[in-house]
């Protein structure tokens, strides 16, 4: 069973269970913040990098939004960054 921890740190969580968990996951970003972070990258005129971008339905409607208005996207950055 998977519970987030009481304390307000929600980089850990606390897993209950009868058997010992190995491994390593890598965490991609934020998907209810980088749709946020897309759209106030219009604000200004300077380049603006975003890593770790999800690959999620929303975050390309938003994309394809931004596209529209003229946003030159540059999606070949390492790590899931965009530009």
């Amino acid at each position: 069973m998977l519970e987030q921890p009481m304390a307000k740190n929600r980089h850990t969580y606390s897993i209950t269970g009868g058997v010992p968990l190995e491994g390593s996951i890598t965490a991609s970003g934020a998907k209810n913040a980088v749709t946020k972070q897309l759209v106030a990258s219009l604000l200004t005129d300077q380049p603006c990098v975003l890593h770790k971008v999800p690959r999620i339905v929303e975050v390309d409607l938003v994309l394809g939004m931004l596209a529209e208005l003229g946003s030159q996207l540059d999606p070949a950055l390492k790590d899931g960054a965009w530009r």
